[in-house]
């Protein structure tokens, strides 16, 4: 009993029943390795066919579920300077608009605090107007009553100085 190899074929026999029932089963050389391929066959085909399937409908499927996070991020991108309105959130996944919402209270800031800059430059620059104004008017004054000199060149340059600095409070 045991393996014994033929010449057409491997053979195993086993003894049974004290003796008195011998079965022997024969295997074509071979047999296995067939058996093996056609088994891989049959698996990887479907495999094959069905993996590509596989990749292309989660590319699909993540592409069509990210879009409203796209298109959130399109219009983030399409603002140009100044535009701080909030950005609509109601299309948005509920993972994404907590993110959503914290860009849009972001952008509520800077335009408060844009707003705030834009207040405190236009108060600063009436309120330096007019003494400005004022101190160029004397200075003009002051150059046509002096006489030529080098006080009344003086008085040119501190006009010019002025100028500049009213210039630059309209700026």
């Amino acid at each position: 009993h045991g393996f014994s190899d033929g010449p057409r074929s491997r053979l195993y026999t086993e003894v049974a029943v004290s003796g008195t029932l011998v079965v022997t089963a024969a295997e074509m050389p071979g047999h296995r390795q067939k058996a093996v391929r056609d088994a891989v066959k049959v698996l990887a085909w479907p495999l094959i066919l069905l993996l590509p399937l596989g990749i292309a409908g989660t590319w699909l499927l993540v592409a069509f579920t990210l879009r409203p996070v796209a298109a959130f991020r399109r219009e983030i991108e399409a603002r140009g300077d100044g535009h701080l309105a909030p950005v609509p959130i109601e299309t948005l996944p509920s993972e994404i608009a907590p993110v959503a919402e914290a860009v849009n209270a972001l952008m509520a800031r800077v335009r408060r605090a844009l707003d705030a800059e834009h207040s405190f430059t236009a108060n600063s620059a009436h309120e330096l107007r007019t003494p400005v104004a004022a101190a160029l008017a004397q200075t003009q004054r002051l150059k046509a009553e002096l006489p030529e000199g080098p006080a009344r060149a003086r008085t040119v340059e501190i006009e010019s100085a002025l100028q500049r600095l009213a210039r630059l409070s309209e700026k």
